[in-house]
């Protein structure tokens, strides 16, 4: 009976630090969900072009084409 309260004892404190880290997950991941308009609030994206000179970054794609395969005979 002994060895039965010992693994429950030995049980429970990770159990309760478990709880206790899933908590304070919720309560954080709930106030980021309620001010995250005031955390980081959203600004309009600016677009700047390339300056003149710089090559394109988008090189051509190549074309593949599947090659004839040859019939197994009988087909």
């Amino acid at each position: 009976m002994a060895a039965f309260g010992a693994f429950v004892q030995r049980a429970v404190g990770p159990l309760v630090l478990a709880l206790v880290a899933m908590f304070a997950l919720g309560v954080m991941l709930g106030l980021g969900s309620l001010f995250r308009d005031a955390i980081n609030p959203p600004r309009e994206q600016v677009l700047t072009p390339l300056p003149d000179g710089v090559p394109d970054a988008t090189p051509e794609r190549p074309e593949f084409t599947m090659q004839d395969l040859p019939r197994a005979p009988g087909r």
